[in-house]
């Protein structure tokens, strides 16, 4: 019975597509699995009862991974992914990930050493590659950031000087100007206008994306968001809207930045109203699990925007997220696209998620969703 469960284990070990050998107590191996002849390009002769130490002219020689071998021998302690390097001029310079275990059986007349072998070489190969095009893309990131962030300032000055005479031209000269002149002049503030926002909303990008000096606070959410419905108390005033708010509790999340994305979202609604409608908005909030989110874990306080405006097709849902991306015509609709990439980015920044849901008339839904206590 004993021989019996010996071939059985024998036939065992020659399934397994890992290399794999069986040491004594002198560090010399025993057997080897048809792998591990495979892989060392080696045969039986050259390597039973050869110290591992010794195989391949010694480049087996390793202090540590001696040292390892003698733990395991001595206090039948378990190595797991032990990494060694080497150079075998069959194979070349390779990566070696082992696993060392001692052999403990009443059936056995000795204590053996089995370890299993893991060539990680092209693993290590792709995550040196990977890290290496990480760093390259966060440098040239931090390089457009910069280059942004410096030519939307710089464009600010020109701008308003354009914008300043042109408009000195139009009121000193209203009465003597053609109507065609008048136009070409109208046409002028209009742009620069429109540009001056776009500068404007690519500074605050920029510096979202590119500060790290954003520190969270306990916010008092019924404040923050009050503060952005007073910066756009003239539109709400314009376009007879109401805006209903519901009671939220103090959040970990930065101040300056909430009260833009507040700002952002609800002058959204407003700009995106019903003409035949009155403006209605509502800000409500509640606790939720992680189920909620596919991709998230942990506890959650959501936030949602709802307004009854005009909407949009839901299909649009992620792509209205991308900078730069309009869902209508900037003659039809004033704006710059970037509205809604800055609040994706003031989320990510607290390390939260936006959400849309819409369907054309019947309104936009946006869902924010801030971290409380994460599970570990």
């Amino acid at each position: 019975m004993r021989q019996l469960a010996g071939l059985y284990s024998a036939s065992i070990v020659e399934t397994i597509r890992e290399p794999l050998i069986v040491l004594d107590t002198d560090l010399r191996i025993k057997s080897a699995n048809t792998s591990f002849y495979s892989y060392f390009k080696t045969t039986e002769r050259d390597t039973e009862d050869k110290i591992l130490l010794d195989l391949a002219d010694g480049r087996w020689q390793n202090e540590n991974f001696k040292n390892e071998l003698l733990k395991v021998q001595y206090t039948g302690i378990n190595v797991d992914e032990f990494q060694i390097e080497m150079f075998l001029p069959e194979i070349g310079e390779r990566i070696l990930l082992l696993n060392i275990r001692p052999m403990l059986h009443a059936n056995l007349k000795e204590q053996l050493i089995l370890i299993t072998i893991n060539d990680i070489s092209e693993i290590h190969i792709a995550n040196n590659i990977l890290e290496t095009k990480n760093n390259a893309l966060e440098d040239i990131n931090k390089e457009l950031t910069s280059f942004n962030y410096i030519l939307s300032h710089d464009l600010q000055e020109p701008l308003r000087k354009i914008h300043t005479f042109s408009k000195l031209i139009a009121d000193d000269y209203k009465s003597k100007l053609s109507v065609e002149s008048t136009e070409h002049i109208n046409r002028i503030l209009v742009s620069t206008r429109r540009m001056q926002q776009l500068t404007e909303d690519l500074l605050n990008y920029s510096q979202i994306g590119s500060s790290d000096n954003y520190q969270l606070f306990d916010t008092d959410m019924n404040i923050i968001i009050q503060e952005g419905i007073d910066e756009l108390r003239d539109s709400i005033t314009s376009k007879a809207a109401t805006v209903k708010v519901s009671k939220f509790p103090v959040l970990r999340a930065i101040p300056i930045l909430v009260r833009q994305l507040f700002i952002n979202l609800i002058g959204n609604a407003i700009k995106y109203s019903d003409k035949n409608l009155e403006p209605v908005i509502t800000i409500e909030g509640k606790e939720i699990e992680d189920n909620e989110m596919l991709s998230a874990h942990g506890k959650y306080y959501k936030i949602i925007v709802a307004d009854n405006g005009i909407g949009f097709p839901n299909e649009q849902a992620v792509k209205i997220f991308d900078p730069f991306y309009r869902l209508h015509g900037k003659d039809k609709y004033d704006g710059t696209g970037i509205g809604l990439a800055i609040c994706k980015k003031i989320m990510a920044k607290h390390q939260g998620f936006i959400t849309a849901e819409s369907l054309p008339g019947n309104g936009a839904t946006f869902t924010l969703y801030f971290p409380l206590q994460r599970k570990r």
